[in-house]
Protein backbone atom coordinates (compact mmCIF):
# COMPACT_ATOMS: atom_id res chain seq x y z
CA UNK A 1 0.00 0.00 0.00
CA UNK A 2 3.00 2.17 0.86
CA UNK A 3 4.29 1.76 -2.66
CA UNK A 4 1.24 2.53 -4.21
CA UNK A 5 0.64 5.83 -2.23
CA UNK A 6 4.24 6.94 -3.33
CA UNK A 7 3.30 5.93 -6.93
CA UNK A 8 0.41 8.02 -7.17
CA UNK A 9 2.58 10.87 -5.27
CA UNK A 10 5.37 10.79 -7.81
CA UNK A 11 2.71 10.66 -10.94
CA UNK A 12 1.43 13.63 -9.43
CA UNK A 13 4.34 15.71 -9.44
CA UNK A 14 5.51 14.54 -12.65
CA UNK A 15 1.99 16.06 -14.12
CA UNK A 16 2.98 19.07 -12.11
CA UNK A 17 6.79 18.70 -13.77
CA UNK A 18 5.51 18.44 -17.36
CA UNK A 19 2.91 20.81 -17.06
CA UNK A 20 5.83 23.70 -15.97
CA UNK A 21 8.21 21.92 -18.74
CA UNK A 22 5.08 23.57 -21.66
CA UNK A 23 4.95 26.34 -19.65
CA UNK A 24 8.71 26.78 -20.05
CA UNK A 25 8.85 25.35 -23.46
CA UNK A 26 6.41 28.19 -24.88
CA UNK A 27 8.11 31.04 -23.46
CA UNK A 28 11.30 30.31 -24.96
CA UNK A 29 9.29 30.12 -28.05
CA UNK A 30 8.16 33.31 -27.43
CA UNK A 31 11.08 34.69 -26.51
CA UNK A 32 12.88 33.43 -29.45
CA UNK A 33 10.20 34.78 -32.00
CA UNK A 34 10.63 38.21 -30.43
CA UNK A 35 14.48 38.43 -31.00
CA UNK A 36 13.95 37.01 -34.89
CA UNK A 37 11.24 39.55 -34.95
CA UNK A 38 13.76 41.98 -33.88
CA UNK A 39 17.04 40.90 -35.93
CA UNK A 40 14.89 40.69 -39.24
CA UNK A 41 13.77 44.32 -38.59
CA UNK A 42 17.69 45.17 -38.06
CA UNK A 43 18.50 43.39 -40.99
CA UNK A 44 16.18 45.00 -42.72
CA UNK A 45 17.04 48.49 -41.98
CA UNK A 46 13.69 48.63 -40.48
CA UNK A 47 12.88 52.36 -38.68
CA UNK A 48 15.44 54.09 -41.10
CA UNK A 49 14.83 56.66 -43.27
CA UNK A 50 14.67 54.86 -47.36
CA UNK A 51 18.30 56.52 -48.69
CA UNK A 52 19.80 55.25 -45.18
CA UNK A 53 18.01 52.00 -45.49
CA UNK A 54 18.88 51.15 -48.69
CA UNK A 55 23.40 52.34 -48.38
CA UNK A 56 22.89 50.16 -45.50
CA UNK A 57 20.79 46.62 -47.78
CA UNK A 58 23.41 47.60 -50.43
CA UNK A 59 26.53 47.48 -48.18
CA UNK A 60 25.39 43.76 -46.75
CA UNK A 61 24.71 42.44 -50.25
CA UNK A 62 27.76 40.43 -51.76
CA UNK A 63 30.38 42.66 -51.77
CA UNK A 64 30.65 44.65 -55.50
CA UNK A 65 27.36 42.99 -56.12
CA UNK A 66 26.37 47.28 -55.44
CA UNK A 67 29.60 48.64 -55.91
CA UNK A 68 29.57 50.38 -52.71
CA UNK A 69 32.31 49.68 -50.24
CA UNK A 70 33.95 51.71 -47.50
CA UNK A 71 30.28 51.70 -45.10
CA UNK A 72 30.45 51.23 -41.32
CA UNK A 73 26.94 51.42 -40.71
CA UNK A 74 24.80 54.01 -39.71
CA UNK A 75 25.73 55.73 -36.11
CA UNK A 76 22.55 53.74 -34.18
CA UNK A 77 24.50 50.79 -35.14
CA UNK A 78 27.83 51.76 -33.91
CA UNK A 79 27.33 53.08 -30.39
CA UNK A 80 26.06 51.31 -27.30
CA UNK A 81 23.72 53.35 -25.11
CA UNK A 82 23.20 52.66 -20.88
CA UNK A 83 19.28 52.08 -20.83
CA UNK A 84 18.74 54.83 -18.96
CA UNK A 85 20.53 57.62 -21.10
CA UNK A 86 18.83 56.21 -24.30
CA UNK A 87 16.28 59.05 -24.54
CA UNK A 88 18.68 62.07 -23.63
CA UNK A 89 21.42 60.55 -26.16
CA UNK A 90 19.02 60.17 -28.93
CA UNK A 91 17.32 63.09 -28.80
CA UNK A 92 20.98 64.71 -28.83
CA UNK A 93 21.49 63.09 -31.91
CA UNK A 94 18.48 63.65 -33.40
CA UNK A 95 18.79 62.96 -37.28
CA UNK A 96 22.44 62.24 -36.74
CA UNK A 97 21.55 58.85 -35.61
CA UNK A 98 20.90 57.76 -39.15
CA UNK A 99 23.74 59.19 -40.43
CA UNK A 100 26.02 56.66 -42.01
CA UNK A 101 29.52 56.35 -41.19
CA UNK A 102 31.82 55.65 -44.13
CA UNK A 103 35.47 54.49 -44.51
CA UNK A 104 36.45 57.91 -46.50
CA UNK A 105 35.38 60.62 -48.61
CA UNK A 106 35.59 58.42 -52.07
CA UNK A 107 33.36 56.11 -50.43
CA UNK A 108 30.95 58.63 -49.32
CA UNK A 109 30.90 59.88 -52.63
CA UNK A 110 29.66 56.41 -54.15
CA UNK A 111 27.42 56.31 -51.39
CA UNK A 112 25.83 59.49 -53.04
CA UNK A 113 26.00 58.22 -56.36
CA UNK A 114 24.62 55.13 -55.41
CA UNK A 115 21.12 56.77 -54.01
CA UNK A 116 21.70 59.65 -56.94
CA UNK A 117 21.97 56.88 -59.92
CA UNK A 118 18.70 54.67 -58.26
CA UNK A 119 16.82 57.65 -57.20
CA UNK A 120 16.40 55.98 -53.95
CA UNK A 121 16.31 59.42 -51.73
CA UNK A 122 19.32 61.06 -49.78
CA UNK A 123 21.38 60.23 -46.81
CA UNK A 124 23.96 62.03 -44.70
CA UNK A 125 27.30 60.51 -44.73
CA UNK A 126 30.33 60.87 -42.17
CA UNK A 127 33.50 59.90 -43.50
CA UNK A 128 35.81 58.83 -40.81
CA UNK A 129 39.03 60.61 -42.56
CA UNK A 130 37.90 63.70 -42.49
CA UNK A 131 34.92 63.90 -39.31
CA UNK A 132 36.97 65.95 -36.29
CA UNK A 133 35.68 65.41 -32.86
CA UNK A 134 34.56 68.69 -30.76
CA UNK A 135 34.91 69.03 -27.32
CA UNK A 136 33.77 70.71 -23.48
CA UNK A 137 37.12 72.30 -22.41
CA UNK A 138 38.63 70.90 -19.37
CA UNK A 139 38.10 74.21 -17.05
CA UNK A 140 34.28 73.92 -18.09
CA UNK A 141 33.96 70.56 -16.85
CA UNK A 142 35.59 71.28 -13.54
CA UNK A 143 33.68 74.25 -13.11
CA UNK A 144 30.11 71.78 -13.91
CA UNK A 145 31.60 69.12 -11.94
CA UNK A 146 29.88 69.70 -9.23
CA UNK A 147 26.52 70.72 -10.33
CA UNK A 148 22.86 69.15 -8.87
CA UNK A 149 22.11 66.97 -11.29
CA UNK A 150 25.20 67.21 -13.63
CA UNK A 151 25.23 63.50 -15.45
CA UNK A 152 28.04 63.78 -17.66
CA UNK A 153 29.37 65.05 -21.19
CA UNK A 154 27.30 62.95 -23.64
CA UNK A 155 30.62 61.52 -25.60
CA UNK A 156 32.10 59.99 -22.91
CA UNK A 157 29.19 58.34 -21.43
CA UNK A 158 28.43 55.78 -24.40
CA UNK A 159 30.75 53.09 -25.76
CA UNK A 160 31.79 52.58 -29.13
CA UNK A 161 34.72 50.73 -31.24
CA UNK A 162 38.02 53.57 -30.43
CA UNK A 163 37.77 54.07 -34.41
CA UNK A 164 34.50 55.67 -33.92
CA UNK A 165 35.86 57.75 -31.47
CA UNK A 166 36.10 60.59 -33.48
CA UNK A 167 32.28 60.31 -35.32
CA UNK A 168 31.17 60.18 -31.23
CA UNK A 169 33.60 63.29 -30.38
CA UNK A 170 32.15 65.28 -33.45
CA UNK A 171 28.23 64.29 -32.56
CA UNK A 172 28.02 64.22 -28.76
CA UNK A 173 31.64 65.99 -27.33
CA UNK A 174 30.02 69.24 -26.71
CA UNK A 175 26.37 67.97 -25.65
CA UNK A 176 26.01 67.91 -21.31
CA UNK A 177 23.57 65.78 -20.10
CA UNK A 178 21.08 66.34 -16.90
CA UNK A 179 18.86 64.96 -14.64
CA UNK A 180 16.03 67.25 -14.79
CA UNK A 181 14.85 70.68 -17.46
CA UNK A 182 15.75 72.66 -14.22
CA UNK A 183 19.25 71.28 -13.30
CA UNK A 184 19.92 71.93 -17.07
CA UNK A 185 19.07 75.48 -17.11
CA UNK A 186 21.56 75.78 -14.21
CA UNK A 187 24.45 74.29 -16.08
CA UNK A 188 23.67 76.18 -19.32
CA UNK A 189 23.84 79.04 -17.12
CA UNK A 190 26.93 78.56 -15.77
CA UNK A 191 28.39 77.39 -19.09
CA UNK A 192 27.27 81.02 -20.46
CA UNK A 193 25.05 78.99 -22.89
CA UNK A 194 27.89 77.80 -25.24
CA UNK A 195 26.89 74.31 -25.01
CA UNK A 196 23.27 72.09 -25.49
CA UNK A 197 22.09 70.72 -22.30
CA UNK A 198 19.97 67.64 -22.76
CA UNK A 199 17.98 66.05 -20.16
CA UNK A 200 17.51 62.39 -19.39
CA UNK A 201 13.71 62.44 -20.52
CA UNK A 202 14.39 64.30 -23.61
CA UNK A 203 14.30 68.22 -23.01
CA UNK A 204 17.03 70.61 -24.27
CA UNK A 205 18.52 73.72 -23.43
CA UNK A 206 20.15 74.78 -26.50
CA UNK A 207 23.01 76.93 -26.85
CA UNK A 208 22.30 80.13 -27.13
CA UNK A 209 19.45 79.60 -24.22
CA UNK A 210 16.56 78.54 -26.16
CA UNK A 211 14.47 75.79 -25.19
CA UNK A 212 12.99 72.61 -26.69
CA UNK A 213 10.89 70.17 -24.92
CA UNK A 214 7.53 68.36 -24.58
CA UNK A 215 5.86 64.74 -24.86
CA UNK A 216 8.02 62.38 -27.32
CA UNK A 217 6.38 60.69 -29.96
CA UNK A 218 6.14 57.03 -29.51
CA UNK A 219 7.93 55.44 -32.70
CA UNK A 220 8.03 52.14 -33.73
CA UNK A 221 11.74 51.39 -34.24
CA UNK A 222 13.84 52.22 -31.56
CA UNK A 223 16.95 52.04 -33.31
CA UNK A 224 19.16 52.92 -30.71
CA UNK A 225 17.69 50.75 -28.20
CA UNK A 226 17.39 47.36 -30.39
CA UNK A 227 21.27 45.67 -30.26
CA UNK A 228 20.66 45.98 -26.32
CA UNK A 229 17.00 44.86 -26.60
CA UNK A 230 18.25 41.64 -28.79
CA UNK A 231 21.04 40.92 -26.60
CA UNK A 232 19.00 40.83 -23.74
CA UNK A 233 16.67 38.55 -25.19
CA UNK A 234 19.88 36.09 -26.37
CA UNK A 235 20.01 36.08 -22.08
CA UNK A 236 16.70 35.58 -21.32
CA UNK A 237 16.26 32.80 -23.83
CA UNK A 238 19.78 30.84 -22.69
CA UNK A 239 18.69 31.39 -18.85
CA UNK A 240 15.25 29.89 -19.51
CA UNK A 241 16.71 27.34 -21.38
CA UNK A 242 18.97 26.35 -18.43
CA UNK A 243 16.00 26.18 -16.23
CA UNK A 244 14.32 24.28 -18.51
CA UNK A 245 17.03 21.80 -18.89
CA UNK A 246 16.55 21.01 -15.21
CA UNK A 247 12.84 21.02 -15.22
CA UNK A 248 13.40 17.99 -18.00
CA UNK A 249 16.13 16.08 -16.15
CA UNK A 250 13.99 16.33 -13.00
CA UNK A 251 10.83 14.76 -15.11
CA UNK A 252 13.56 12.02 -16.31
CA UNK A 253 14.17 11.03 -12.28
CA UNK A 254 10.73 11.10 -11.72
CA UNK A 255 9.82 8.90 -15.03
CA UNK A 256 12.62 6.67 -13.53
CA UNK A 257 11.48 6.54 -10.03
CA UNK A 258 8.33 6.20 -11.64
CA UNK A 259 9.28 2.86 -13.27
CA UNK A 260 11.26 1.52 -10.00
CA UNK A 261 7.82 1.91 -7.96
CA UNK A 262 5.86 0.25 -10.57
CA UNK A 263 8.14 -2.67 -10.94
CA UNK A 264 7.94 -3.08 -7.17
CA UNK A 265 4.54 -3.15 -7.09
CA UNK A 266 4.79 -5.81 -9.80
CA UNK A 267 6.87 -7.80 -7.92
CA UNK A 268 4.93 -7.47 -4.65
CA UNK A 269 1.66 -8.44 -6.96
CA UNK A 270 3.57 -11.87 -8.56
CA UNK A 271 5.20 -12.70 -4.70
CA UNK A 272 1.63 -12.57 -3.00
CA UNK A 273 0.12 -14.52 -6.54
CA UNK A 274 2.65 -16.99 -6.31
CA UNK A 275 1.83 -17.65 -2.07
CA UNK A 276 -1.77 -17.58 -2.71
CA UNK A 277 -1.02 -20.49 -5.73
CA UNK A 278 1.18 -22.63 -3.10
CA UNK A 279 -1.87 -21.83 -0.44
CA UNK A 280 -4.33 -23.34 -2.68
CA UNK A 281 -1.67 -26.60 -3.37
CA UNK A 282 -1.53 -26.83 -0.17
CA UNK A 283 -5.33 -27.19 0.69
Amino acid sequence: ASDSERQRKIQGILEEAQSTVRKWEQKIDALTSRRDTMKEMQNDGDGFMQGVREVLKASRRAAGASGLSGVHGAVAELIRVPEHLEIAVETALGGALQHIVMEDERSARQGIAFLKQRQLGRATFLPLDVIKGRSVPESEKRHIAGTEGYVGVAAELVDSEPRYASIVANLLGNVLLAETLEQANRIAAKCQYRFRVVTLDGDVVNAGGSMTGGSLQKKGANLLGRQRQIEELDEEIKGTGSQLGKLKDRADDLRKELSICSQNIDEYRGQVEKLLMEEQQFR
